[in-house]
């Protein structure tokens, strides 16, 4: 398959993607609900699913997306795995034009994503604490310029590889290749990271007991999908 059109979109909105196929006249019709999507939100983009298959005929098939619940085929289309950030469409947009520091969580067997962690507070805006952190996962923190890559010692070698990749991306993406990157391997002990990070608890606690999609289905988040 090839991709048409990538488009980002949050919890608590909704994304159609359109997927033309290698066979002429066939059609592979995505769409995507976040967890957070409201009634009026899903009503949309059925809506505009409904226009879709009514322009490209009835060679068309759907695929109904969940947040946290995607199907291996919509996941595969993204060669960069799946990015959560917490917050709405709007709030996202206003993270990009201010943004000052941000975790994320590295995690996954097969299908890796990328979570934004923290606590959501008034207005979307999210503060990063060290009780985020588990030494099962690895954790990526963007401070402005400085982007740290925290490995946790039970992290996979696979999470690890897919951190320090998520890390390149946003100095090249979203920093015009203008930022530090800092490799965190003295997890318990690097007095820079924690100072950049805002806190330090004495105990990091150990590795998440559950299945890592279970925990990823949990965490409160938006997407943000790279192609």
């Amino acid at each position: 398959m090839e991709n048409r059109a990538t488009r980002t979109c949050s919890s608590g909105s909704e994304v159609s993607e359109e997927y033309t196929g290698l066979q002429k006249f066939k059609y592979d019709l995505h769409y995507w609900l976040g967890s957070d999507c409201t009634e009026e939100d899903t009503m949309s983009v059925f809506t505009r699913v409904l226009e879709l298959e009514e322009t490209l005929g009835e060679s068309t098939v759907q695929y109904r997306e969940v947040q946290g619940h995607e199907t291996s085929l919509f996941l595969s289309y993204f060669k960069n795995n799946i990015r959560y950030l917490i917050g709405g469409l709007r709030s996202v947009s206003n993270q990009n034009e201010g943004r000052k520091k941000r975790l994320f969580q590295v995690k996954g067997k097969k299908n890796i994503r990328i979570a934004q962690v923290g606590r959501r507070v008034i207005r979307q805006s999210v503060t990063c604490m060290c009780g985020s952190l588990n030494q099962g996962d690895t954790f990526v923190l963007e401070v402005n310029k400085d982007i740290y890559v925290w490995i946790g010692p039970g992290s996979t070698r696979k999470e690890k590889l897919t951190g320090l990749a998520f890390a390149r991306l946003l100095k090249e993406a979203e920093h015009g290749n203008k930022a530090h990157i800092h490799i965190v391997q003295d997890w318990n002990d690097n007095k820079q990271f924690y100072k950049a990070l805002g806190s330090h608890d004495k105990v990091i606690k150990a590795a998440d007991e559950h299945d890592n999609e279970d925990i990823i289905k949990k965490l409160d988040q938006q997407i943000l999908v790279y192609k």
